[in-house]
């Protein structure tokens, strides 16, 4: 009669057979053993060739990414660094063309002084509170007025160039008219040839003027265009302008010629208002009709 072995007994004995057998082959190699261990040792060596490559990538690969990371954050410090210098230069090129301008406007009080000692004239500095911005105006608003003894007529300048002349007043302020406003007209005369014409602004956006009724002798580019003195508040010589483009023939009755501005008339901060002095033959009239009557 068959013996009958329960499964879970067969699997038990089965799993002490292998190990015995695997302890026995530990124990007392045969050269087939060593064989099968070369054999699997060759067939794993691409698959651990692989493996080493991969690791090595991989290694590689970490060590670009803390490489990448640590310039993103060298690059961003850089970033702030950079704008921090921006607007440090921003601030130091302000303050210095802030001290320029006051410089500027210094210097042109003094050249103006300078080249003005023979006439009695009066001098009073304004600063520009106000500008129109109208695409068919060009004029600014200053604070001197009335009290300032500003009249209407005066003639605005900077340095030794004229800028506009005032045309409305009030007890602290007034209005001056820019060269460029169409509005603008002035009795000009030509350094070169002594010709005399009327200048004026346009209403073009380059910013240029117009001298007309230009018609004794050709004007040439270069040219300097300089107050007459036939306006009554404007004294002669103060420069206007140079010549930018005249026509070499006139059309049909008188040159064309545009002239162009020597000051930039669209950031004026400061100007000198011209007002005549009073003379000596003035000041006697005033103070007899300020000298109380007889008794």
């Amino acid at each position: 009669m068959a013996i009958s072995i329960p499964p879970a007994t067969r699997r038990r004995l089965l799993a002490i057979a292998i190990l015995a057998f695997c302890a026995v082959s530990i124990a007392f190699p045969r050269p087939w053993q060593q064989q099968l261990r070369h054999t699997a040792h060759a067939a794993a060596h691409p698959a651990l060739h692989v493996l080493a490559s991969g690791r090595s990538v991989l290694l590689d690969l970490r060590q670009r990414l803390l490489s990448l990371w640590s310039a993103t954050d060298e690059i961003q410090r850089l970033r702030h660094e950079n704008r921090a210098l921006r607007e440090a230069l921003a601030r130091v090129t302000d303050q210095a063309h802030r001290t320029d301008l006051r410089l500027r406007n210094y210097t042109q009080i003094q050249d103006f002084a300078v080249a003005r000692l023979h006439r009695a004239l009066r001098l009073v500095p304004a600063t520009v509170i106000a500008e129109d911005t109208s695409a068919w105006r060009r004029s600014v608003i200053i604070n001197r007025g009335v009290r300032d003894g500003i009249v209407e007529g005066a003639a605005a300048v900077w340095g030794t160039s004229i800028v506009g002349t005032v045309v409305a007043v009030r007890q602290s302020a007034a209005t001056v008219r820019l060269l460029t406003d169409s509005r603008f007209g002035l009795t000009a005369r030509l350094v070169r040839t002594g010709d005399v014409g009327l200048l004026s602004g346009t209403t073009e956006s380059d910013a240029h003027l117009r001298l007309r009724w230009m018609h004794l002798h050709p004007v040439q580019e270069g040219d300097l265009v300089v107050s007459s003195g036939i306006d009554p508040l404007i004294p002669p010589g103060l420069t206007a302008g140079q010549v930018q483009h005249a026509s070499k023939a006139r059309e049909p009755l008188f040159y064309d010629v545009q002239v162009r501005p020597l000051i930039d008339l669209s950031r004026l901060s400061e100007l000198l208002v011209i007002l005549p002095a009073a003379s000596d033959a003035d000041e006697l009239l005033l103070e007899q009709q300020q000298s109380p009557p007889p008794p």
